[in-house]
């Protein structure tokens, strides 16, 4: 199954450097989508014994987006926060609208886990970049060029033994 999804990341990521990559665009609510995911990861939290809170503006608007591309990115952050999380830590989904020039909704996952260094931050959407040694390093690249495909923005705030906050963006 591994080996099946490394193959599956390394053509996505193919598809994507070639311009080739097809989008099926729809209208979905993201909280739907959030609230979805954290279900079927439910049997790794309840055997990490985590808390995961959520904190999913109401009436959030409708997003166009390629669902099973922005469920990919959902699940990787989200994955990602579990794997690098301890027994009995917490985690922290949020979803709200933002308003500057345009209308986005931003989500963040928020971990205590193990954190990113400093000076290793700016390497975490880099392809085949592997900071904690696990995992194909192929993820984040991925989830970086779905959402920039998508009008929006990713990106990470983290330290050292305190924890990540990955955050993306995607136009309303």
């Amino acid at each position: 199954e591994r080996l099946i999804k490394s193959v599956n990341s390394i053509l996505d990521l193919s598809r994507m450097d070639s311009g080739m990559m097809d989008y099926n665009m729809e209208i979905y609510p993201i909280s739907s989508l959030i609230e979805s995911r954290i279900l079927k990861v439910k049997p790794i939290i309840e055997k990490k014994e985590i808390t995961i809170k959520t904190h999913l503006e109401k009436d959030l608007p409708y997003i166009c987006m390629d669902i099973m591309r922005i469920t990919q990115v959902f699940d990787n952050l989200l994955g990602n926060a579990l794997k690098f999380t301890g027994q009995n830590g917490h985690i922290e989904i949020t979803a709200k609208l933002k308003k500057n020039k345009n209308q986005f909704i931003e989500v963040s996952i928020a971990d205590n886990g193990c954190g990113i260094s400093e000076d290793k931050i700016h390497e975490v959407f880099i392809k085949f970049k592997k900071l904690k040694g696990q995992g194909t390093g192929l993820g984040l690249s991925i989830a970086k060029h779905m959402i920039d495909a998508h009008g929006g923005k990713i990106w990470v705030k983290s330290k050292d033994g305190e924890g990540s906050v990955f955050f993306f963006t995607l136009p309303v």
